[in-house]
């Protein structure tokens, strides 16, 4: 319990950075993104979220504990989908860093649970 209210303080104080004010990608430029009919934008959308995932996953191994657990049989359409959808139902998140975001989407959607 202890670490997963570390985390939750983690992601607060990373949420709070502005993502304009660093010069990285934030949720609103992910968002209009991921809903543009332009297929190059999707593909940019896409890529993006799976390289958050790819670096949650490489953080995992790193801490060598679970963070967000995904289930196995999860593809990447599926969650990229979770994060689309984490962003279109929380526009107040969109002003900060895109790959926090995405963090906090995958962690909502799928929580370790403890054993």
């Amino acid at each position: 319990m202890r670490r997963c209210w570390a985390l939750v303080g983690l992601v607060g104080l990373l949420l709070a950075q502005s993502a304009s004010s660093q010069g990285y990608m934030s949720g609103v430029l992910l968002h209009k993104l991921c809903t543009s009919s332009a297929p190059k934008d999707k593909d940019t959308c896409h890529a993006y979220i799976l390289g958050v995932i790819d670096t949650v996953v490489a953080e995992e191994k790193e801490l060598k504990r679970n963070l967000v657990c995904m289930p196995p049989a999860l593809d990447a359409q599926k969650a990229v989908d979770v994060a689309i959808r984490y962003l279109q139902q929380n526009p107040a998140e969109r002003p900060y860093v895109a790959a926090t975001t995405v963090s906090v989407a995958l962690f909502e959607a799928y929580p370790c649970r403890k054993r």
